[in-house]
């Protein structure tokens, strides 16, 4: 049996980001539009990224709607978790990218998400050896 104090690596760190992308992805076709508030009518003009840092290092979150500029998210330090309240009011194709400090960078794959979202992301100890990126930067 591993002690608990045991770093995580390899295939255990690769299995929680595929768990972190499951979430990501489930949000994403929970519906494709958009979301009335009960209480007002109204729709949704936003989504929420709630990311949870387990790495030591501070991270950057970034976002992209397909065709569109990067946009800064905001930042969570190492070993934090933070909410973010997203302007998005169109369905669309969205990339994630998060760059720790000094530790490299990782955009993830596309994901559709609504208005009214709420997506989940999860940043592991081992970073740079991610499964969910589709293009790594730095280590």
């Amino acid at each position: 049996m591993a002690p608990e104090h045991e770093a995580w690596t390899g295939s255990r760190a690769r299995d929680v980001w595929l768990a972190a992308l499951t979430v990501v992805l489930l949000t994403g076709c929970a519906g494709s539009t958009r979301r009335l508030d009960p209480f007002t009518g109204e729709g949704s003009t936003s989504m929420r990224v709630d990311v949870q840092n387990n790495n030591f290092n501070d991270a950057t979150i970034y976002f992209t709607q397909l065709g569109g500029p990067e946009r800064r998210i905001g930042d969570v330090i190492g070993n934090g978790r933070r909410s973010f309240t997203v302007p998005l009011e169109f369905t669309g194709d969205v990339r994630f990218r998060i760059e720790l400090l000094a530790d490299g960078e990782c955009t993830m794959y596309p994901v559709v998400v609504s208005p009214g979202d709420v997506i989940g992301l999860q940043i592991v100890p081992d970073f740079p050896g991610a499964a969910n990126c589709e293009s790594v930067g730095g280590e």
